[in-house]
């Protein structure tokens, strides 16, 4: 994962792109069985336990 944000002239506002970290999370599905509804929803997003990142993957909104 990279994280960079971009002005419309294509500068570089924040971040950096050639800056990459991974992350592996778990993601929840729910469904409601007696709808009939088939779609599936997304109920929650867990970070994997254990991973480290080597870069922080947020945006620097530092000024």
């Amino acid at each position: 994962l990279s994280s960079a944000l971009f002005d419309s002239d294509n500068n570089l506002v924040q971040g950096d792109p050639d800056v990459l970290a991974f992350i592996s999370e778990t993601w929840m599905y729910k469904k409601d069985l007696t709808s009939t509804n088939l779609n599936w929803l997304l109920a929650d997003v867990f970070p994997n336990e254990g991973d480290t990142l080597e870069a922080d993957p947020t945006p620097d909104t530092k000024k």
